[in-house]
């Protein structure tokens, strides 16, 4: 035979059995449109001023500041025109902290900015420190703005959405009797607006609202589908080819794209991780946009997994970060954000003071080593002969190591038909005058079926864009 390509372009597909051909492992790889792999974005500090010692818990955009909450529920901005400083929204008194121990939940409207955390709500004028938005206004765990009214989900009334008087001027006063999402008696989880549209997210359905022509009864639902939210924090809105959309974690463990007019099940692939997950409930969704990759990146804090869609490609990879030992552990990141000022994806670190950043032309986390590997899936080459091989090529770019500098180096490894894995071979990344793009291994070995294992631990640039075995077929007539 000749050199045979082995398909590392599918993306994760965990739910597959690990004998099947599908690749089980894609861990901080990621595939682009090409089938491509390169290393995700690594993970940097933003140094700041005047933050304190709680971790953040949330980050929004609004106006010309990013928005944080602390975890000791103080809030905090920093301006565009001074990114590096902090400005505190709070001081030692509780009325201008986020009130309760919820996820923060943001809304806006032209002129303020409100955030809800399972207590009073909390609203932001851009100039000063935060106080209660007080009046008639309820304890909410969620928010939305919609036809000049706040909206949030009653948490005395399953099923019960409240909203203010119309007009920004009466967003503390509530008198209305609220609304019910009535298509099933199940509890309101979320709520999330979308164009002149509410998303009604609840426990078995999600219910679609308008804005209607009747004060007395302000929205109007216009359909009803039968998928229930699992996770409130999970939901991601995002501006699609043609429509709008919502992705989220269900009731039933799967990610999900809906406009509220149909549903698909984007998360086949990881199925049967989310499945055996233990909680799921703290799942933490956000869109994260580069200059090589769209992806939703969905976190499991409590579990300690992260799986990423790339909205491009269609494709999974999961995602952690180095131990510093031998493995990879809970990737970091529980909230982010896009700064269009500094075009940064701005980003909290679990348990860690302070902000962060992704950079797509780092290949480290915070300075240390970012461990990316793939398995493919097993390979019989068209027969389940037994054969040999003779060379195994690995194709990618090559001359990125500094001038004179000891260079990174894909490691590669088999295993042959379920048994243990080969030693790993090391290919480095090559001087910059080194620039040959295929370079080949010997691993040798007789086998049936095989699989392959690439590994980069390196902080020189990588992308590794084929892999090729050359096999003979040991038993084929002569």
């Amino acid at each position: 035979m000749a050199l045979t390509p082995i398909d590392i372009s599918a993306g994760l597909v965990s739910t597959a059995d690990d004998v099947s051909p599908a690749p089980s492992r894609v861990m901080n790889f990621m595939p682009d449109v090409a089938g491509v792999q390169r290393m995700r974005p690594g993970l940097v500090t933003y140094t700041t001023t005047g933050l304190g010692s709680s971790p953040i818990t949330a980050l929004y955009r609004w106006k010309t500041w990013i928005v944080a909450v602390t975890a000791d529920r103080k809030i905090w901005a920093l301006a565009d025109g001074l990114p590096t400083t902090w400005q505190a929204l709070s001081d030692a008194t509780a009325a201008t902290q986020l009130d309760n121990v919820l996820t923060p939940n943001f809304a806006e409207s032209p002129s303020y900015l409100y955030i809800a955390g399972g207590g009073a709500i909390q609203k932001w004028t851009g100039i000063g420190l935060t106080a209660r938005l007080g009046g008639t206004s309820p304890n909410a765990a969620s928010l939305i703005n919609l036809g000049q009214r706040l909206i949030a989900p009653s948490l005395t009334i399953p099923g019960k959405f409240v909203y203010s008087d119309a007009g920004e001027g009466n967003d503390a006063t509530w008198s209305g009797a609220g609304q019910f999402a009535e298509a099933r008696p199940d509890a309101i989880v979320t709520v999330a607006e979308n164009t002149a549209e509410m998303a009604v997210f609840g426990t078995s359905t999600l219910e679609v609202f308008g804005i209607s022509t009747d004060p007395l009864v302000p929205f109007q639902r216009i359909n009803t589908l039968n998928i229930g939210l699992l996770a409130a924090n999970s939901v991601v809105r995002v501006d699609g080819d043609e429509n709008s959309a919502y992705f989220f974690l269900d009731s039933k463990r799967r990610i999900v794209e809906t406009d509220g007019r149909g549903q698909k099940n984007i998360g086949e692939a990881i199925q049967r991780d989310l499945r055996n997950l233990g909680t799921v409930s703290d799942c933490y969704g956000y869109r994260e946009t580069t200059d090589r990759n769209d992806c939703l990146v969905f976190v499991f804090p409590t579990a300690g997994r992260t799986w990423a869609y790339d909205m491009g490609s269609k494709k999974w990879h999961e995602r952690g970060i180095y131990d510093g030992v031998s493995r990879n552990v809970a990737y970091p990141v529980i909230a982010s954000t896009y700064w269009p000022a500094l075009n940064l994806n701005v980003c909290a670190r679990s348990g860690v003071a302070g902000l962060s950043y992704i950079d797509t032309n780092t290949r480290t986390d915070y300075g240390s080593t970012l461990l990316s590997e793939l398995i493919t899936g097993y390979q019989d080459f068209g027969t389940a002969n037994r054969k040999r091989s003779a060379r195994l090529r690995v194709t990618m770019r090559r001359g990125t190591a500094t001038l004179g500098a000891t260079g990174g180096q894909v490691e590669v490894a088999v295993q042959n038909d379920g048994l243990g894995w080969s030693s790993f071979k090391q290919i480095d990344v090559g001087q910059p005058s080194d620039l040959q793009q295929s370079k080949d291994v010997r691993l040798g070995g007789v086998f049936r079926r095989r699989r392959y294992w690439l590994r980069y631990a390196g902080s020189d640039e990588i992308s590794i864009a084929g892999l090729y075995d050359d096999v003979e077929d040991l038993e084929a007539a002569a």
